[in-house]
């Protein structure tokens, strides 16, 4: 195409310079179209696995895909997020509850320095109570994303923890769970630390020394009192809550010294 305007004889610095142009483009187009493809199939197979009915999610999946071709960093990375929402709809869905998804940015949520802002707050309670809660929906949420000024942005690692308690503090929620690979919160870092061990409860200024959850996430649930339960995926009955109403359990966590001895005494919440 380009030989009709350029003589690459006459001028092969320029016609280098095109010429790389073109390939490097050419290859992002074929790396975009594998991506897309791997994660197309990825989803489908999982939709598989949960007897999703392809056929009522490949359309979404396509939609939501068109992502990838953003020059938006966030539009890109919060992709994933996305995915998974329209495969979580479906199932809930099939199963006979009324759910239907939506991401932080169109709910209204306002990213500031890599902290959801307070100020959208009562926006982002208006959104929830007119398009979902006042219709009987249950919302899914997209964690860690939100945007500012019009344009989608996400929150660094461990966002979607900050997404689930901002949400909570803008709705007066009575609790907040936040489930997780990890058995609540541990001693130390099971990643580096053998044999860490839960601690049952901490009230918020010792979750927020401990590192586990996210400073920002705890910041909320702490001003509005929430109670936050840190709950591990595989065994429901291994959990953490943090709340105002600390009982200690005599268990040291790295960095932080011992607490009492006393034995870690409560009634079990019931949500």
């Amino acid at each position: 195409m380009f030989y009709s305007f350029f003589d690459h004889n006459c001028c092969p610095k320029y016609w280098t310079l095109i010429h790389c142009q073109l390939n490097a483009y050419s290859l992002s187009i074929l790396i975009t179209g594998i991506i897309y493809k791997l994660l197309t199939n990825s989803h489908l197979r999982l939709a598989s696995k949960l007897n999703i009915n392809k056929e009522k999610v490949e359309a979404s999946l396509e939609a939501e895909l068109k992502s990838l071709k953003s020059n938006n960093y966030h539009e890109i990375v919060s992709t994933g997020e996305r995915l998974i929402s329209v495969l979580l709809k479906e199932y809930f869905s099939s199963s006979g509850l009324n759910v239907d998804w939506t991401t932080g940015y169109d709910l209204g949520v306002e990213i500031k320095d890599d902290v959801i802002s307070r100020d959208c707050s009562k926006i982002v309670k208006k959104n929830l109570l007119e398009k979902f809660f006042e219709k009987e929906v249950t919302p899914i949420v997209t964690g860690f994303d939100g945007g500012s000024n019009g344009r989608r942005l996400t929150l660094r690692r461990s966002g979607s923890d900050q997404t689930a308690t901002f949400l909570s503090y803008s709705l007066d929620a009575d609790f907040v769970y936040l489930i997780k690979n990890s058995r609540g919160i541990e001693t130390a870092d099971p990643k580096i630390v053998k044999n860490t061990r839960n601690i049952p409860s901490l009230n918020y200024d010792m979750a927020m020394e401990s590192s586990n959850i996210q400073f920002e996430a705890l910041q909320y649930v702490k001003e509005k009192e929430i109670p936050l339960v840190v709950q591990y995926i595989e065994d429901p009955k291994i959990k953490t809550i943090v709340d105002k109403n600390f009982k200690s359990s005599g268990i040291e966590f790295l960095g932080s010294g011992s607490y009492s001895s006393n034995e870690f005494r409560r009634t079990e919440l019931i949500f």
